[in-house]
């Protein structure tokens, strides 16, 4: 396993880590033959924490108002557009202004969620695209992620070279022993 790791500054209080894994052929056909694809390593988040709207704070309520608001609108310009045929461009933009309010609010706690949750990769993703993310807040706080990331490529090194030597001739199909 050849990790490259590489630190990068984007901002004045944004760090990122970014880690390249490549598998030696031997590790990619461990991980092939004994379908250990599915085996995860869990590292730092790769969304700058502080990113996005938390579901419970007072923005996010606000905005659950401002889309209902829209889409109640517009749906009331919809019923009078079918009367008055010129409130129907103003209820298109209403519902469509809703919809985009809804949309952005969306992302918005998705990539909170992102920014406090760590990332769960599996190997398998590491055989196809080998490049993941962390990001850090500071120097120090990435100093202390890539020890975790460290940490989690060992164990998970560690893994597949247990699992290489379990898959070779010195298991015995039956072994009887007394206690």
């Amino acid at each position: 396993m050849l990790v490259t790791i590489r630190h990068r500054q984007a901002g004045p209080a944004r760090f990122f880590v970014d880690c390249e894994v490549k598998f030696s052929e031997e590790e990619k056909a461990i991980i092939q033959q004994r379908g250990l694809g599915k085996h995860t390593m869990r590292v730092p988040p790769g969304v700058p924490s502080g990113t996005g709207i938390d579901p419970d704070s007072w923005t996010s309520t606000f905005g659950v108002y401002a889309l209902g608001f829209c889409w109640l609108f517009g749906g009331f310009l919809l019923l009078i557009g079918i009367v008055a045929h010129e409130a129907l461009v103003w209820a298109i933009f209403w519902l469509a202004l809703g919809t985009g309010i809804c949309l952005w609010f969306r992302f918005a706690h998705q990539r909170y969620s992102a920014s406090i949750q760590d990332q769960i990769i599996p190997l398998q993703r590491l055989l196809g695209n080998p490049v993941f993310t962390v990001a850090a807040m500071d120097v120090n706080e990435a100093r202390g992620y890539e020890g975790r990331v460290r940490h989690a490529l060992a164990e998970a090194k560690q893994f597949l070279v247990g699992n290489a030597v379990v898959g070779n001739a010195n298991l015995k199909e039956v072994e009887t022993f007394e206690l």
